[in-house]
C-alpha cells in the first residue's frame, strides 16, 4: 500500500508541479475569517476538519472526493517550504 501510494504521489507531483493551470487556480482562491456573529451561532460548522497526507487512508472509497484536493495541498506545501518530495515520502516511512 505505501509503494502504491508513493508511486502515485511521485507522479502526480511531477505532472502538478509543471501545471500552469495550476497556479491559475491557486491564484484565483481566498480564504475570508467567518465574522465571529455567524460562527457562534454554530461553532461546529465552522470548525476545521483534519485531512492527513500520507498512505494511512489512501484508496478508501469515501475519501476518494477530497483526494484531488489533498495531492493540490501536498504540492503547494512542497513548494513554500522548498522540501523535495522524497524527503517527505522519507518521513512517512519512519512512522508507517
Amino acid at each position: 500500500k505505501m509503494e502504491e501510494w508513493e508511486i502515485q504521489v511521485e507522479d502526480e507531483a511531477r505532472y502538478m508541479m509543471d501545471d500552469s493551470r495550476e497556479m491559475d487556480h491557486l491564484r484565483r482562491r481566498c480564504i475570508y475569517r467567518v465574522p465571529a456573529f455567524i460562527a457562534d451561532q454554530n461553532h461546529k460548522a465552522y470548525r476545521p476538519q483534519t485531512v492527513s497526507f500520507g498512505p494511512y487512508h489512501h484508496g478508501e472509497v469515501h475519501l476518494k472526493p477530497m483526494e484531488y484536493h489533498k495531492q493540490r495541498s501536498l504540492i503547494h506545501f512542497l513548494r513554500r517550504r522548498q522540501t523535495p518530495l522524497k524527503f517527505i515520502i522519507d518521513s512517512f516511512r519512519q512512522v508507517a
